[in-house]
């Protein structure tokens, strides 16, 4: 949680499930029934990291790189564990 100073969430959100939706098409032509996208932007400001579980549910995560930089690999290690968890959540 925190704040974005100039960041509209409410319209990143969106933009995002535009991208997901076109890759939920890519999944059933390739025949998968469950599949993780993730969209990643590192940009000069903020990282942005989105991951889409199952194309039901979206996390999204993003770092301000004026409080501190972000790697990849750890944001995918504890993003990893999260879908798990989520997937388990939204099966009970």
């Amino acid at each position: 949680s925190g704040s974005l100073p100039g960041v509209v969430v409410e319209l990143v959100a969106p933009l995002l499930a535009t991208t997901f939706s076109a890759t939920g098409q890519l999944a059933r032509q390739l025949q998968e029934q469950r599949a993780n996208a993730a969209y990643v932007h590192e940009g000069e400001h903020y990282d942005l990291y989105a991951f889409n579980i199952d194309y039901r549910v979206s996390l999204i995560v993003i770092f301000d790189k004026r409080v501190q930089a972000s790697t990849l690999g750890t944001v995918w290690i504890y993003a990893r564990r999260t879908m798990q968890q989520i997937r388990r959540i939204l099966q009970s």
